[in-house]
């Protein structure tokens, strides 16, 4: 799996692998939620800086935008489902979803399964070929999951890892809504009345990056959805919030090896996302 996976479609996507974990050396995240289930291995996961050992079977909640990265505990072979979902999904199917505490913040949930879970989790996977193009059908499955999954939680077998500081957790959540603006160090802290060095120091303790470098990501990781939407690179940089078009080049490219407007080429030709 590369470093830099996002996905984007608003139907749930699903992946299935059966192989080494690989090393990932930077925490990534994506613009929508994942469920990750480990069937079979174990796994060593950082989220928001904090390290948490997983053996299966389990079920990890990684939420729109929470950084996280995973690395094998040895070599033996694991084997994991992946699905990805926009909150739209939520919004659209449960009209009470604040019920799925765990997709309300950018933190991390794991949840210890016994194996009777396990195989009816997998009994559930394997139905996603039966609905292959069929939105309403994968969107009703994923559903189903996830209420299945949340009446699993328990104290005893469910652990919740927020960001250390839990406010951090909120100004996480301001940078995801307000992206496009003009957001400085100045200008966050004192949104949430702090001295600029406490956010910093508080910021990159919570969450092993820098504030700017989350700030980055999560711009970087909208500009791919506009993109696909259609938008030219012009628009798409004004839209995340980049008052200076070769300054989101610059960084697009570097992030992604690919530039915008190769992006978009290469999108048209195939029709296919390139990364």
């Amino acid at each position: 799996m590369a470093d830099n996976t996002f996905f984007w479609d608003v139907t749930p996507r699903i992946e299935h692998d059966i192989s080494h974990v690989s090393k990932m050396k930077n925490c990534h995240m994506h613009r929508c939620n994942e469920l990750f289930f480990l069937v079979h291995g174990n796994v060593t996961i950082d989220s928001n800086a904090d390290i948490l050992e997983v053996s299966s079977p389990a079920v990890l909640i990684f939420n729109s935008y929470s950084l996280h990265r995973g690395n094998s505990l040895d070599d033996t072979v694991y084997e994991r489902y992946k699905i990805y979902f926009d909150d739209t999904l939520l919004n659209e199917y449960f009209p009470h979803s604040e019920a799925l505490s765990f997709f309300k913040s950018t933190g991390l949930t794991a949840i210890r399964l016994t194996e009777k879970m396990r195989d009816t989790l997998v009994q559930y996977f394997n139905r996603y070929e039966d609905f292959e193009g069929d939105k309403i059908g994968q969107d009703l499955l994923t559903t189903l999951i996830l209420y299945e999954v949340h009446g699993w939680c328990s104290d005893k077998n469910t652990i919740t890892r927020a960001p250390r500081l839990s406010y951090i957790n909120d100004v996480m959540q301001y940078i995801v809504t307000h992206y496009d603006e003009n957001i400085t160090l100045d200008s966050l802290a004192s949104a949430f009345f702090l001295s600029r060095a406490k956010l910093v120091t508080d910021f990159k303790q919570a969450t092993g990056m820098t504030v700017k470098n989350y700030l980055t990501l999560v711009r970087l990781n909208s500009a791919r959805s506009y993109l696909n939407a259609g938008n030219t690179v012009s628009q798409t940089a004004n839209l995340c919030g980049y008052s200076n078009e070769s300054n989101f080049i610059s960084q697009f490219t570097k992030y992604f090896n690919i530039s915008p407007g190769t992006y978009i080429k290469k999108m048209k030709q195939t029709g296919e996302v390139p990364l």
